[in-house]
């Protein structure tokens, strides 16, 4: 049976051996946000927005084509199944990010709270909660999803305006 070796948690004191969780996450959340930087330098300008935005177009384009109902079952069940898809993939990208941020923040208040020691107050002091940012459009956080389905709908409707004055 394979057993975790835990004696890095450990260290000998003038009071003995105690369990060690002061500084262990110093240099896991350090490496944590430089993985976030790097995203951040090359997701964040290009990929993030046009990956939102084909992701719109395309689910604006699957509503239409179920709306007017003038295609196929087979179109129209592709549209669904694509629709299905566009949502999941939407709900993780957003979800996962928000949860990042979310969760980074919570340590960082609770570590706030339980810190006794001069160094890791000063190391606190210059720690952000991690986010991931969404080009120039701000962060990534749970009401962004919100607000990309507003922007589907929004743009529907004038499909569907567009689509019905063309007649």
């Amino acid at each position: 049976m394979n057993q975790i070796n835990t004696s890095f948690f450990f260290r000998n004191t003038k009071r003995g051996s105690r369990l060690d969780h002061n500084n262990n996450w110093i240099p896991l959340f350090q490496g944590l946000r430089l993985i976030v930087i790097q995203i951040n330098d090359m997701l964040s300008d290009v990929l993030i927005p046009a990956q939102f935005t084909v992701t719109i177009v395309a689910y604006v384009l699957c509503l239409l084509v179920l709306i007017q109902m003038e295609t196929g079952i087979l179109i129209q069940i592709g549209a669904v199944f694509m629709i299905s898809c566009l949502s999941v993939f939407l709900v993780a990208v957003i979800g996962y990010a928000a949860m990042l941020s979310e969760k980074s923040e919570t340590m960082l208040h609770t570590r706030r709270e339980r810190t006794v020691s001069k160094y890791e107050l000063a190391v606190l002091a210059g720690c952000r909660p991690v986010k991931v940012r969404n080009g120039n459009f701000g962060f990534l956080e749970r009401i962004t999803f919100l607000e990309v389905f507003e922007i589907i709908l929004e743009m529907t409707i004038d499909g569907l305006i567009i689509d019905f004055t063309s007649l």
